[in-house]
């Protein structure tokens, strides 16, 4: 793996000259983070004297340069290649994609494409799940900033549309969503975050279905009701 030690090197050197630093301009801002990384220290990691960076090294440089940490390991725009394990390269942004969790690792992709049954191991993965309640918590805010927004607005033309109510129909929906990630969450052993204040979630309530003669859905109701689709 010397060339990913060699790569953040030479990004280290690349993104220190392009903000005006010099070695010990950057060593004081690694020092001003808690962490003491003495000018010898970047020296000897730009001349490659010393070829192995630490992950807490690279978090800490990353960060006083102003850089997300996957520019200094994979730096895409840069390269047109990266190693990102032992004899393996690839496109610097797949790499990234697997460093951020937003892929399997560029040597696995193929093999996933063609397996059967399809599956997506990425899923499963705690960090994906983790993102997947925030983005879902996010939506269900937007949602419901939207249906106030449209009910100022009907009341102030004095015309009622549905847009609020629908807003808020598939918010609720959503909330039922969030309630089966935490409940994943919790059975796994992760970490369930706090809801935002005000926010309250509850369980999907039991939906019956009435079925036609040929099997075919004619019919939805829950113990709430009608669902608004």
């Amino acid at each position: 793996m010397a060339r990913v030690g060699t790569g953040i090197a030479q990004e280290i050197r690349r993104h220190r000259l392009a903000a005006g630093m010099s070695a010990q301009q950057l060593s004081d801002a690694c020092a001003a983070l808690g962490a003491d990384i003495p000018r010898t220290v970047i020296s000897n990691i730009e001349n490659g004297r010393r070829t192995n960076v630490s992950v807490a090294e690279v978090l800490v440089f990353a960060r006083a340069l102003g850089q997300p940490p996957a520019a200094l390991v994979f730096p895409a725009g840069y390269v047109s290649e990266v190693e990102y394990l032992p004899s393996k390269t690839s496109d610097p942004l797949e790499a990234e994609d697997w460093w951020s969790g937003q892929n399997l690792a560029p040597d696995q992709r193929m093999k996933a494409l063609y397996a059967w049954p399809p599956s997506d191991p990425t899923r499963e993965w705690a960090m994906n799940i983790a993102r997947k309640h925030r983005e879902v918590v996010s939506r269900i805010r937007t949602l419901y900033r939207s249906a106030f927004e449209s009910e100022v607005l009907e009341r102030t033309a004095h015309e009622p549309d549905n847009e609020s109510e629908t807003a808020r129909a598939v918010a609720k929906q959503l909330e039922y969503h969030l309630y089966d990630i935490r409940d994943e969450m919790a059975r796994r052993g992760l970490i369930v975050p706090e809801l935002p204040a005000g926010m309250t979630i509850n369980k999907r309530p039991e939906e019956h279905v009435t079925h036609g003669d040929e099997g075919e859905i004619v019919g939805r109701w829950t113990q709430h009701g009608p669902p608004p689709f």
